[in-house]
């Protein structure tokens, strides 16, 4: 795959304080913000740079999960982050 690729994300936290973390990505790939919005801005360019590292490291790039398969716990939400930088997945 290339360009493009959405890994589901968990949202949580509160007013004034969120967090992201994309479970597909090894090392729990995550990120924090004001908003989520933020969040999810900050999530997208952490997933870039951990992508970037592993594929400089020979690592494999895991697939995205569906956004269905996300178990979420009470107050989180699930949205995705997307991951604009030409990878290959399996």
């Amino acid at each position: 795959m290339s360009n493009m690729v959405r890994y589901p994300a968990v949202i949580d936290g509160e007013r004034g304080a969120y967090g992201v973390v994309v479970f597909d990505i090894p090392g729990a790939c995550c990120a924090m913000g004001a908003t989520v919005d933020e969040a999810l801005a900050e999530a997208e360019v952490a997933l870039a740079d951990f992508v970037k590292l592993m594929e400089e490291n020979g690592e494999t790039i895991p697939a995205p999960s569906a956004i269905d398969d996300v178990e979420l716990e009470a107050g989180e939400m699930v949205a995705y982050v997307t991951l604009s930088t030409p990878v290959t997945t399996t």
